[in-house]
């Protein structure tokens, strides 16, 4: 299953997939685990470049084209390992389980299957010496995904979050498209031209799509570290949504089953907050998406960072009973890394590393400029929590949708969050 760490059970994603995890992130295996995974070098698989025939057996993600394509440049970039696919029938958190057992899967794709429970039962390889070996410089959203201080995956594709605009849309209400680096005051500048220019017009200047995603996305720019997010980052998101829907600007957030952006698909808002796994053609896949539209980072706070949260990702796996842990190994550095990328985003795909060739793909493809030059730029991912931290988390976001509708003030919601951090903080003294 993908590994999607959204701050409030809604995924229904701008994409092909709907799969969801719970939120947190598992304990990873103990130190007492048994015998750890084969170092780099000792496997029986022969290692890239060392001669001889390898066949790695591929738990898939069960996207024909995607899987192909990413089987087939492989196997051009290694001569001398082949790849079998293993077929995808019945349960496949079942299959994997058994295949693994039985010695009989190598390199195992994380879309069906939860990769952090298999490395809690320990049976995944420890990724963490063939990273250090051979130098992979991670990134911070791959970083995100050690387990004390170990790597048992590494992500393939990424969910991350951005806001989309309508140029046209823009262009009649006389402003320029956002820029990069803009901040919630460029927001709150650009929606009202929209709101009072095109507002007659029956032009929404954010879609209703999932507008909360603004909202958490001021919490996560000030919750860099920590558990739980901080009171001071609580109570100024609080302030900021709460004025921008005093304003008329942004709409209360929608019933769990009934979002959807066809406003901003018909040309009827300007912005759209949305998470997205998938592009193509110049449209939102799976949503008929006919308008122009481009997409930029969300806006920032004047001292906080600009870059794009990821929201989670699909990652890539060994099986610890692999035989040929090297050339495993080999096809998960190629699939994660600046050489697959391009086949990872010539399957309408985010891969982790947006590299000039990536770019050049999404040109291709149609995309604009302003999102590809998005894309290319920091990301972070946003913080994870335990089953334990939770409630006072969702509390966090709880109470920004009630602002938003009108059920509370910014002050009430921050009062409210206040006295449960600090009942949180009694709970946890060594925190």
């Amino acid at each position: 299953m993908p590994m999607w760490r959204r701050a409030l059970p809604v995924c229904l994603l701008l994409s092909l997939l709907t799969a969801c995890q719970p939120p947190g992130r598992p304990a990873g295996p103990g130190a007492d685990a048994g015998p750890g995974p084969a170092a780099p070098g000792t496997g029986t698989g022969t290692l890239p470049g060392g001669g001889g025939l390898v066949t790695l057996r591929y738990f898939p993600r069960g996207h024909p084209e995607f899987d192909s394509a990413i089987v087939q440049a492989f196997e051009d970039a290694h001569g001398h390992i082949r790849v079998a696919q293993v077929t995808l029938e019945g349960d496949p958190r079942t299959k994997v389980l058994s295949l693994i057992e039985a010695g009989e899967v190598d390199v195992i794709m994380g879309a069906w299957v939860s990769l952090p429970e298999l490395a809690q039962q320990h049976l995944l390889l420890d990724l963490t010496p063939f990273v250090q070996r051979d130098g992979v410089e991670l990134q911070p959203h791959e970083r995100a995904e050690m387990v004390e201080g170990r790597l048992y995956w590494l992500p393939v594709r990424n969910a991350v979050g951005m806001v989309f605009f309508n140029p046209d849309l823009l262009a009649r209400a006389g402003v320029s498209p956002p820029a990069p680096d803009w901040t919630w005051d460029d927001f709150r500048r650009l929606a009202a031209a929209l709101r009072d220019r095109l507002g007659p017009e029956g032009v929404q200047p954010v879609s209703a799509y999932e507008p909360q995603l603004l909202y958490q996305t001021m919490v996560y720019q000030q919750w860099r570290e920590g558990p739980v997010p901080p009171p001071e980052a609580v109570e100024r998101a609080l302030s900021a949504i709460g004025a921008l829907v005093a304003d008329g600007l942004v709409p209360p957030p929608p019933a769990p089953d009934e979002p959807t952006p066809e406003d901003f698909n018909r040309g009827r808002a300007g912005f759209l907050a949305a998470v997205i796994v998938s592009l193509a053609d110049g449209r939102l896949v799976g949503y008929g998406q006919q308008t122009p539209w481009d997409a930029v980072p969300f806006p920032r706070f004047p001292d906080t960072e600009n870059w794009l949260p990821v929201y989670g990702d699909e990652s890539v796996a060994v099986a610890a009973t692999t035989p040929h842990p090297e050339a495993a190994w080999a096809m998960v550095r190629f699939m994660t890394g600046d050489r697959g990328a391009p086949v990872v985003a010539a399957a309408r795909s985010i891969p982790p590393r947006i590299t000039p060739e990536v770019q050049a793909v999404y040109r291709e493809m149609g995309l604009g400029p302003r999102v590809i030059e998005a894309l290319a730029g920091p990301k972070h991912p946003v913080p994870g929590w335990t089953e334990e931290d939770w409630p006072l988390v969702e509390l966090a976001f709880s109470l920004g949708e009630a602002v938003m509708r009108g059920e509370q003030t910014p002050e009430e919601a921050a009062a409210a969050y206040r006295q449960a951090y600090r009942e949180w903080q009694q709970r946890q003294p060594g925190r």
